[in-house]
């Protein structure tokens, strides 16, 4: 199986400052404004067909794992989601944490591997 980066993600308290830091630090065009869950976000292009997400999130005093700064998962594209989460399935401490979902014309799950570290698995279906 290959993969390829498609997107990051990134949680933060601030949204501004963490859009401006990439736009002005590092030349990245922002994309536009997004929701994530009904949170603030925004979507910037690194480039290389690469996306960066960046939603804002307040501390979850029912979910303290959940991550408020720092970086959250990121998102590998492969050709067939079905078969990728077969693999995934057999390595040793590699789980999956959410099943199959639609996003538009993306066909997506999420996998957690060893030291919980998160991976969202995203097909491209819009050529299919």
């Amino acid at each position: 199986m290959n993969a390829v980066c498609h997107h990051m993600h990134i949680v933060c308290r601030d949204l501004e400052p963490v859009v401006a830091f990439f736009q002005e630090g590092f030349g990245v065009p922002l994309i536009g404004p997004q929701s994530f869950g009904g949170a603030p976000g925004a979507a910037m292009d690194l480039g290389g067909g690469v996306l960066l997400y960046i939603v804002q999130r307040n501390p979850d005093p029912l979910n303290p794992d959940k991550p408020v700064g720092g970086w959250d998962h990121i998102g590998l594209q492969v050709e067939n989601l079905e078969a990728a989460l077969d693999h995934l399935k057999s390595l040793p401490g590699v789980r999956v944490t959410k099943e199959p979902f639609n996003a538009g014309a993306l066909r997506c799950a999420f996998v957690a591997g060893p030291e919980n570290i998160l991976v969202e698995v995203v097909q491209d279906t819009s050529a299919s």
